[in-house]
């Protein structure tokens, strides 16, 4: 078992931070962001650390998307004694509800 923080950038449009856990650094494998209002690990249905592992950034041109140094320097691993001190002292609060409000928002402004 993988475990990452990604933090905020302003640049990626996410909010963030987010602790991730995955069992591969792979693509395309199940990732999971732990959500603090909930207390649990759900499934990264939003593809942040799939974003993050190919350093995807959606502000770019065209055909220069990915492989954005900053992308990639801003998920770092971490060990689980990081992981459960993090969520113990409750030093980054995310939640998907949150999260899934900002995407509706954006959702609607980029379709005018």
């Amino acid at each position: 078992m993988k475990y990452y923080l990604i933090t905020f950038s302003p640049l990626n449009g996410y909010h963030g931070p987010f602790l991730v856990r995955s069992e591969t650094s792979k693509l395309f494998e199940p990732h999971y962001i732990y959500d603090s209002v909930l207390e649990l690990w759900i499934e990264d249905i939003f593809c942040i650390t799939n974003d993050h592992l190919v350093g995807y950034d959606p502000t770019e041109d065209i055909g220069y998307r990915l492989h954005n140094d900053y992308v990639y320097r801003e998920m770092k691993e971490i060990t689980l004694n990081e992981v459960n001190k993090i969520i113990k002292s409750k030093t980054y609060t995310f939640t998907i509800f949150k999260f899934s409000k900002y995407i509706e928002l954006l959702r609607k402004l980029t379709k005018n």
